[in-house]
Formats: structure tokens, C-alpha cells, sequence
């Protein structure tokens, strides 16, 4: 509407109303006809507006509702300010004072009213409003001496709002409204000074209540600390700048004589000693602030950016004290994670370098930044030991910073003796690991890798790289920027300098090696690559260091892996140490011998034992020489492959080793390897080089004592390798055979680690699914082929295969039960008028047989043949433990091959039988998982002799320890009984079915198992127990049944005919008992 007339006849009767009986509805009303008006007729008839709503504003709060009603009268006040300008100092000042009261009395010396979070939201948005619609003579008023007490209100009001307000939309929009108070923004330029004379009295005040905001509850959100950050910049620019402070100078603003002498107390004149007081008490919330460079939110960094930018561009005068801690900002988070917080920090550092190449009276960046680093490396060792996670990431984030930044230039410093030792001491100081975990000698290795390539290497990846602690951080954070520290060396440093300084501290000092050894990695990787990419001040420098070219770096690399391999044979276990100490003794003795001098036993055998923390450093040791080959592959791609024969054996050797922290690094450092010479898998690199792997093995195997971890290079060939390395590998596993012969009592666990491995391999070689499936791929092209044969002939030929058949399974049979003896059956089988041709006819068949066997059989059955007399060993567990595993892979290998798998079985029964007897429960535990094996495997041959010589015992363990078991308290789970008892109940109705028990054997059985059904058992031996008892339903679901009913029966059994005789149990029919819940799921199965 623009007819003045129509206009007033719309707004006199609601303007009216609202002075008479003030409401929500006539507010809204009131602000739905502004809104419809011009901006000139707004403007013109503004009085019609603001006089009801500023009559109605200053009414005193009596309840909620009155909160209301003034909210949405804010809210109708802010709008018609926000489109109009204010004038009238009158108007303007009422408006003023009203506004800042209803927040807050004067003399509540600061404290807000309490009013709900949409009316202080309204009011400040009112506040803001009319700041800015306030004309040039408004703010020459405003920003008075005379004004100073009321704009101090505000100022104490809106801070209070910020700092102590819980909602976030309220703090940030009263940091926007203090803002726009200070006029810092403001277009009138001309004005600057007098805005900068006024708030210089509100500077204090400010400055610290914005600090505390940014240095306040992280929960406040990212978005108040970067207005907090922005506003204070703003204001200190605006009072303390170097364009505002020279603008001062060169204005006249004395204040008129008029005012009155307390006012005059809180005017502050901008002369030359207040500002460099000011400036100086501003330096200790400058580094305050600074902190913010560890924060979380790359938000939060990008605004310490601006705001570092800002005061380092407006202040460097002023401010000259704090530059150092501007610079310190920019150079920390110069190498931040984000890109966009780098890129703005460098463009801000080039921007002030080339200000101080322009500027005769400024330092040169260089120059400053070594002295810089001087100081922070001499520091840094203090800082990491003393100071808390966020200040070391700090520290840390800035040396690497510093480094980045001088680039090229980082090689005069290291030129210099003083620079490169505190450089060096502080980060083999920092970086010093904690080897005290027990974890490191604890954790054990487990098998993995099988078929994994490097193509598709989606499965490799669940392998974990060791971690490493550190004694004076835990912040991978700080790892990472100190390992960066260490790449920037390479990138830019002279090679040779850095790797000469730091394998000199290498061998100085035990206490300084495994951090030395983690930096000389780390500088190797630097040479050609960046930790960060896209990070670099000097992109040129990203592919290759002009310092160091790639003759001078393969130089450097082959001296240090030559380091790194004379010392790879550490001590990492307590069995190792006595190992050597007694080859050691027998040495020192037979020399001692030779010459004719005798010794005490006490000087030819030390008795110290290497603690934890040292085997654990050892441990450590070995890891990080295995992560340098791995760095120094990829550094040199295919370049690498030369130095294959010198690492690859060493490799194969610690990765069968049994510490899962060597394991794991050389397994990684092998697919590195695959990666920079372009194996496809770890398999494709041992078959490429197995000659030369197989030639070390044969030669040091003649020298076993003098090393004893040559069997673990085959146990590692073998597991990580296919079918494709049996024959390449046949003479030297027949090499193991020899060896373990030979050394049966001292040396037979680590052979037989070996010997498990190849049962393990050949089962996954040779999987029982691709036998069956080539034979009935033989048949199916046999059945084809035969379609000429007559129906007779066929008939015939399958009649005989039958008889056969029957035959062969009847002199099996009686040969299990011992009716007849092997001898026998060889006589038999040579009766006859051609006894002497069949004899020889048969020598000549297992002449042949044995040369048609594949070489996996052949070795499988030298295994178990091996296994035969290890069985039995007294002196380890371990050894027995091995040898049961190896036999259960070795039936699962020769189960296509039961000719040659039985009479192994033959001769191993006696020594197998005798381990369900033994000392150690584990054995008796994996004896049991072995019988299931051969269970499944040769099915009734083993029945008779199960039955005889291992049943017995089982049952008459199960029956004992049920009445052990019965309402036994949860530590009794935790015992090596309750583990064997619980196997034995498990598998032995699962074998009991496997070997076709009899009627009596089910019986004999099922009175060991039934007691478990009690609710009184543990949980798992009830399941154990169930499960054991469906597979004897399996084999007799009548005689299970009557056994079920003897101890709940749900309900009288009536015989089907009066000729029977009524069946009685001994539970009483349908009376519940402990074993009711567990027989009411066994009998519908029976």
C-alpha cells in the first residue's frame, strides 16, 4: 500500500488496540500490515509503529505469556528497524535503554534477567537492528564520552550472553550484535577512529571474555568458537591495528569539556604507552588462543588461520611481541590434514616472506625460522617428557612445519654439528618405545595367508602391522607428525650425512637403537616419497631429492640392509637363550679340552636370563629391521630385485617364526616386496627363487645346532605356497626326515612343526571333494565308453567285483577282531599250486604300488611312520600335542588312500591308545579330537580296539567326574578336567556312531551320558551330553528309549496286549525330576 490515507486508516485502530489491551493476535496483525507496506511509507508513518510497540515493550514481565506477548513484539520491532533508519537521537536512545534493561538492570553489575531463551534471542536481534539502522549523527552521539556508560551495558550485557548462554543460536547471534556495536565492518571510514577511541575502553573486558569463550566447553559447538575467533580479531584490529593507530594519530578526538568527571574517568586516550602495555597483556591471550591448533574441527583451524592472517597483516607493529606466535599458528598447521587449511597457511607465509624481502627494517622468514628450530629442537625433548597430548602434538606439528618450510634449505643446518646433534638427540629422545608390554613376547603367531595375491588383496589386509608404543605419548597423532619430521630429512637432507649421523648413534648406545632404526626408515622412505601428498611447499622436490640421487641412495640403502642382516639373529625368547648358551658351553669346553685347561661348570655356563623388557626390545628390534626392508622395496620398485638373495632367506626364515610381531612384519614386508617387483602373490615370489631357498635350507641344515631356525624356512615355503612346490621340495623334506632321526631327543618339536605343516599342506593341496570328483568323472567316461558290451558281461563282471568285495570285507574283519593274525593271512594267501609265482607276483605289485604312490602320500606316510615312536615321548607335551595334530592331517590326507592309511593306523594304536592316560589333560584333549578323525576316516576298523583299549577309559572318566561336576560353582568351567571331560562327552557318542557300536558298547555308553542330562550340570555339559546321546539314538532308538524312560517317564507304560507283561521304570510316571527338561526333547527322536 502507498496511500498515506489508507495506510493510517489501517494502522490507527490496531495501534490503538495495542496501547489499549495489548495481545499476541494484535501483534501479529500489526506485523502482517508492515509487511505488506513500502519502505518510504514505513519510513514516514514509522511513529504510528514504533510508538504502541515501544509503549507496550516497556511493560513490566508478570508471567509466561507477557514473555510471549514481548517476543513476537521484538520480533514486529526488529523487522520494521531492519527496513527503516533511525534519526531521532531521542527515539534511538529510549530504544537503546530499554532494550539493554529489559536484558539486564545496571545494577546487576552485568548478571542477565531471567527470561526465556526466544525473548533474550528477540531482544539482541532488536539491539542489532537498530545499531545498524542508527545514521551517520545517530553514531557520532552513540560513540560520545557522553554515551560511554550505556554502551558499557551493552557491551557487559551481550558478553555475559555469549559466555554464559547455553543456546548456541543466542551466543553466536550476541557475538554478531557486539560486532556490529564496535562498527568494526562499518562503511564510514572516516569514522574508524572514534569506533576504535570507544570500544578501547571495552578492550579488556573483550578480549579475555572472548578468550574464555574460545577456550571453553568443546560442546559449545565449532560454530561459536570461529564467531568468538572472528570477533575478537575484528575489535583488536579496530583499536590496537596499525592503519587505525596511525589514522588516530594524524585526527584530533579530544572529547568536549561538557562531560562529566566520572565519564572522563572511563575514556581512554590511544597514546604510545597504552598501546604497548595493552599489546603486551594481549600476548598471553594470543598464546591462548594459539592452542587452538590442535583442535579436532578443521573449522576451527581454518578460522585460527584467518585469524593469525589478519593480526599478522593489521598488527605486526602494534603487536610485535606476538608475531612470533602468529607465525608459530601458520608454520604448525602448514602440514595440517586438510588442504584447505595448508593451502590458506601457505599462501599466507609466501605473502608475509616476500612482505619481509620488501621491507629493508624486517628479518628474512629463513632467518628466523632457524632459530626458531634451533630453540624448539634444544626444547623439544622437555616438552615431549613434560607436557600434555595436545601441546606435544603442537610442538611437534610445528617442527615439522619449520622443516617443510625451509625446504632446500634444511641441508646448511645440517652441515652444521651443533644443529644436526640437537636435532637428532630430540628425535631419538621423542621417539624412544616402550618395550615393557607383555603383549609384544606374549602374543603368539597365527596361521594365515593361505591363496592370498597381490592383485586381489582384499584379504591381506586383516593382518595388522605391530603397533608400536611409545614411553612419553600415546597419540598416534604425534607418531605420525614425527615420522613426517623424519620423511621431510629424506625428501630435502643429505642422505649420507643423516644415515652416517644416525647408524653412529645407532651404535653407540643400546637405549638409542630401535628409535634411531625407526627414523632411518623413515628418512629411506623420505628420499622419493611424501608422507603427505599434495602437502609440499616445493612441489619440484615431491619426486626425487636433489640431494640425494638414485646411485647415492642405493648405496647408502645396500650398507644399511647389510646393518640391519648382522644383526638380525636376536635372542626373543628364554628357550632361544639356553639353546645357545649350552652350544656355547659345549664349544667353550671342547676348546678348554684341546688346550688342557679345566674350568669350574659355574664359568663355562652363565646362569643369567634375559628379562621381559629385553626380549621384548629384541623383539622390536627384529620387527623394525623387517619394516626397513619393506620401506627400502618400495623406495626402490624393481631396483630391488638384486638384493633378493640377501634378504628373501632371512624373510622366509622369521616369518615361521613364532612371535606374531616378527610374523607379521615379514609377512607384510614380503607383499611389499611382491608389490615392487611385480609378484602377483607371495606363492609366485617363493617359487621364483625356491632353488635358491631350497640350496640354503640343504646347506645349513648339515650344520643344525648352528642354526635352528632352518626348519622354519620350509614350514613357511609350505604354507604359503600350492601344489606346485611338493616336487621341488621332495628331497628336502626327506632331508627332515634324516635330520629328525638324528636328532629325535633334543631338536624333534621343531621338526615336527615342519612335519605339521606338510600334513597341513598336502590337506589343502590334495582336498578329498577333487578326488571324489575325478572319479566320477572316470566313471561317467568309462560308462560311456562300454556301451559295446553286452548287458551278460557287465552283469558278470559286477557279480565278481561283489564277491570280491565281501571277501576282502570278511578278512578285514576277522583281522581287526584278531582271529586271525597277519601271518595267517599271508600263508593263505601263498597256499597253492603257484604259491612261488604269486609271491613273486605280489612283491612285484608293492614294488610297483609303491613306485605308482604320489610323492604326497609318500611323504605323508614317512610322517606318520615318524609319528609312531614320537608318540610316546615323556619329555614334552608340546611334542605330543604336534605329533596328535600331525596324525589327525595325516588321516585327513590318506583318506582316499585307505590301503596305505590302515596299517599306519595298526601300528599307531598302541602309542596313541596310551595318551588317553596321559599327565597332561591337553594331550588327552587333542587325543580325543584325533579319534574323531580316525573315526571318521577308517569307520569299524578301528571299533573292535576303540572299544578295548579307549572307550573304557573315557567312560570311566565321565562317570567320576559327573559326580564332580553335579551343582559345581562357574570356576570349575576354568579347570583342564571339566575342558577334557567336556571333549569326551561331546565326541564319544559321534565315534560311538562313526565305528558301528554294538548293542552292548551303546548300553555301556549311554550309562555314562545319561547322567549328564541332570539340570544340575553345567550348561555346556548338558548340550555335550544331548548331542552325544542323539547320535546313540541313531544306532539303537529302542534301547536309547528304555533308558530315556528309566529316568523320567511321562506317562504309564500300558503293554499292547494282556499277554505282555507290564514294563516297569524306576521314575515314577509323570512326576518331574532334574532330568525332565532334558529326556521330554530326547524321546520324540527315539
Amino acid at each position: 500500500m502507498t496511500d498515506k490515507q489508507q495506510v493510517l486508516s489501517v494502522l490507527m485502530p490496531i495501534s490503538t488496540a495495542l496501547l489499549n489491551e495489548p495481545s499476541r493476535l494484535t501483534v501479529s496483525a500489526l506485523h502482517d500490515v508492515i509487511q505488506t507496506l513500502d519502505s518510504s511509507v514505513l519510513q514516514e508513518l514509522g511513529k504510528y509503529v514504533i510508538f504502541p510497540l515501544f509503549y507496550t515493550l516497556r511493560l513490566p514481565l508478570q508471567d509466561n505469556n507477557k514473555q510471549d506477548l514481548l517476543t513476537d513484539i521484538c520480533r514486529c520491532l526488529e523487522y520494521f528497524l531492519s527496513r527503516t533508519t533511525v534519526s531521532q537521537w531521542d527515539i534511538f536512545r529510549d530504544i537503546f535503554s530499554c532494550v539493554t534493561c529489559k536484558l539486564g538492570s545496571p545494577e546487576a553489575k552485568g548478571r542477565v534477567c531471567d527470561l526465556s531463551e526466544e525473548l533474550k534471542l528477540a531482544i539482541v536481534k532488536v539491539l542489532q537492528a537498530l545499531v545498524r539502522s542508527g545514521t551517520k549523527s545517530i553514531h557520532n552521539k552513540l560513540y560520545s564520552a557522553a554515551s560511554l556508560p550505556p554502551m558499557g551495558h551493552a557491551v557487559t550485557v551481550l558478553l555475559w550472553l555469549a559466555e554464559h548462554e547455553q543456546a548456541r543460536e543466542l551466543k553466536i547471534v550476541a557475538m554478531e550484535c557486539l560486532l556490529q556495536l564496535s562498527q568494526a565492518d562499518n562503511k564510514y571510514k572516516d569514522s574508524m577512529s572514534m569506533y576504535g577511541d570507544t570500544f578501547s575502553s571495552f578492550l579488556p573486558g573483550i578480549s579475555m571474555s572472548l578468550c574464555r569463550i574460545v577456550k571453553g566447553d568443546s560442546r559449545q559447538g565449532q560454530g561459536v568458537i570461529v564467531k568468538a575467533l572472528e570477533v575478537w580479531w575484528k575489535i583488536v584490529c579496530l583499536v590496537v591495528g596499525d592503519a587505525a593507530l596511525s589514522h588516530h594519530q594524524t585526527t584530533n578526538n579530544n572529547f568536549p569539556d561538557a562531560v562529566d568527571e566520572r565519564i572522563k574517568g572511563l575514556v581512554v586516550e590511544r597514546t604510545e604507552e597504552w598501546v604497548k602495555s595493552t599489546t603486551s597483556k594481549l600476548v598471553i591471550l594470543v598464546k591462548q588462543i594459539a592452542t587452538l591448533k590442535t583442535h579436532s574441527n578443521w573449522r576451527v583451524r581454518m578460522a585460527l588461520v584467518k585469524w593469525a592472517e589478519m593480526l599478522l597483516k593489521s598488527c605486526s607493529r602494534s603487536m610485535s611481541e606476538s608475531v612470533s606466535v602468529f607465525l608459530e599458528v601458520l608454520v604448525c598447521l602448514l602440514i595440517d590434514e586438510y588442504d584447505s587449511v595448508s593451502t590458506q597457511c601457505r599462501r599466507v607465509l609466501t605473502q608475509y616472506n616476500k612482505t619481509c624481502e620488501d621491507s629493508s627494517e624486517a628479518r628474512p622468514l629463513t632467518e628466523i625460522l632457524e632459530e626458531n628450530l634451533y630453540a624448539l629442537t634444544t626444547s623439544l625433548p622437555r616438552q615431549i617428557r613434560m607436557a600434555d597430548e595436545e601441546e606435544k602434538l603442537a610442538v611437534v606439528n610445528l617442527l615439522g612445519g619449520y622443516l617443510a618450510l625451509l625446504g632446500p634449505n634444511v641441508n646448511s643446518l645440517l652441515r652444521s654439528f651443533s644443529h644436526l646433534k640437537r636435532l637428532s638427540l630430540a628425535l631419538v629422545q621423542s621417539l624412544e618405545i616402550d618395550c615393557t608390554d607383555l603383549k609384544i613376547i606374549e602374543e603368539r603367531t597365527t596361521i594365515s595367508g593361505h591363496e592370498i595375491g597381490i592383485v586381489n588383496s582384499e584379504r591381506w589386509n586383516d593382518i595388522l602391522k605391530p603397533r608400536k608404543f611409545y614411553q612419553h605419548f600415546r597419540d598416534r597423532n604425534i607418531e605420525k607428525g614425527l615420522l613426517y619430521v623424519c620423511n621431510v630429512l629424506g625428501q630435502y637432507g643429505d642422505i649420507h650425512i643423516l644415515i652416517d649421523h644416525f647408524l653412529d648413534l645407532f651404535q653407540e648406545t643400546q637405549v638409542y637403537r630401535l628409535a634411531a632404526t625407526v627414523i632411518m626408515n623413515e628418512i629411506v622412505a623420505g628420499t622419493v616419497l611424501c608422507q603427505n601428498p599434495g602437502k609440499e611447499l616445493f612441489p619440484d622436490y615431491c619426486t626425487g631429492s636433489t640431494y640425494n640421487p638414485p646411485s647415492a641412495v642405493q648405496n647408502i640403502i645396500r650398507m644399511l640392509i647389510d646393518e640391519y642382516l648382522s644383526s638380525f639373529n636376536l635372542t626373543t625368547s628364554v628357550k632361544e637363550k639356553s639353546q645357545f648358551k649350552s652350544r656355547t658351553s659345549v664349544k667353550h669346553s671342547l676348546l678348554l679340552a684341546e688346550s688342557g685347561v679345566t674350568t669350574s661348570p659355574r664359568l663355562a655356563v652363565s646362569s643369567d636370563t634375559p628379562s621381559v623388557a629385553v626380549l621384548n626390545r629384541n623383539i622390536m628390534q627384529i620387527c623394525l629391521f623387517i619394516e626397513g626392508i619393506g620401506t627400502v622395496a618400495k623406495v626402490l620398485g624393481e631396483d630391488f630385485k638384486p638384493m633378493l638373495i640377501k634378504v628373501l632367506y632371512p624373510l622366509m626364515e622369521k616369518l615361521g617364526d613364532g612371535s606374531a610381531y616378527i610374523s607379521s612384519s615379514a609377512y607384510l614386508t614380503l607383499i611389499d616386496i611382491c608389490k615392487a617387483c611385480h609378484y602377483r602373490s607371495i606363492e609366485e615370489l617363493i617359487m621364483e627363487n625356491a632353488d635358491y631357498l631350497i640350496n640354503e635350507i640343504s646347506l645349513r641344515l648339515r650344520h643344525l645346532p648352528d642354526n635352528l631356525q632352518t626348519p622354519l624356512v620350509l614350514q613357511a615355503m609350505l604354507h604359503h605356497s600350492s601344489e606346485r612346490l611338493l616336487p621341488v621340495v621332495h628331497d628336502t623334506i626327506l632331508e627332515i626326515l634324516s635330520s629328525l632321526d638324528d636328532h629325535y631327543t633334543d631338536q624333534a618339536v621343531l621338526f615336527m612343526k615342519v612335519l605339521s605343516e606338510l600334513t597341513k599342506a598336502v590337506v589343502r593341496w590334495f582336498p578329498h571333494s577333487q578326488k571324489k570328483e575325478e572319479t566320477c568323472k572316470e566313471t561317467k567316461s568309462a560308462s560311456l565308453m562300454d556301451t559295446s558290451e553286452s548287458r551278460s558281461e557287465r552283469e558278470r563282471k559286477s557279480l565278481a567285483d561283489i564277491q570280491d568285495f565281501f571277501l576282502d570285507y570278511h578278512k578285514q574283519k576277522q583281522l581287526a577282531k584278531g582271529i586271525i593274525s597277519e601271518d595267517e593271512d599271508t600263508d593263505e594267501a601263498t597256499q597253492g599250486p603257484d604259491a612261488g609265482d604269486v609271491e613273486e607276483e605280489d612283491e612285484d605289485e608293492n614294488k610297483t604300488n609303491q613306485k605308482d604312490l604320489p610323492k604326497h602320500i609318500v611323504a605323508v606316510k614317512e610322517v606318520l611312520l615318524r609319528s609312531r615312536h614320537l608318540l610316546s615321548s615323556a619329555s614334552s607335551a608340546q611334542l605330543r600335542l604336534l605329533v596328535l595334530d600331525c596324525v589327525s592331517d595325516a588321516c585327513t590326507a590318506l583318506q582316499d588312500w585307505k590301503d596305505e592309511l590302515l596299517p599306519l593306523i595298526h601300528q599307531l594304536w598302541q602309542p596313541f591308545s596310551l595318551r588317553f592316560d596321559d599327565e597332561e589333560k591337553l594331550v588327552a584333549i587333542q587325543a580325543v579330537s584325533t579319534l574323531r578323525k580316525m573315526a571318521d576316516i577308517c569307520g569299524d576298523f578301528i571299533c573292535r580296539r576303540t572299544f578295548k583299549d579307549v572307550i573304557p577309559k573315557m567312560v570311566n572318566f565321565l562317570t567320576k567326574q559327573a559326580h564332580l561336576s553335579v551343582k559345581s560353582s562357574p570356576a570349575y568351567q576354568y579347570t583342564i578336567n571339566y575342558k577334557y571331560q567336556l571333549a569326551c562327552l561331546a565326541h564319544i557318542g559321534y565315534i560311538a556312531r562313526q565305528i558301528g557300536a554294538s548293542v552292548i558298547d551303546v548300553e555301556k555308553l549311554a550309562k555314562s551320558c545319561l547322567p549328564y542330562l541332570s539340570v544340575h550340570q553345567c550348561k555346556p555339559l548338558q548340550e555335550a551330553s544331548m548331542t552325544s546321546v542323539q547320535h546313540l539314538i541313531q544306532l539303537e532308538p529302542d534301547l536309547m528309549w528304555l533308558s530315556l524312560h528309566r529316568l523320567y517317564s511321562p506317562s504309564d507304560l500300558v503293554p499292547p496286549a494282556p499277554c505282555f507283561k507290564p514294563v516297569k521304570v524306576f521314575s515314577e510316571p509323570g512326576k518331574s525330576n532334574e532330568f525332565t527338561d532334558n529326556v521330554i526333547k530326547l524321546l520324540p527322536l527315539t
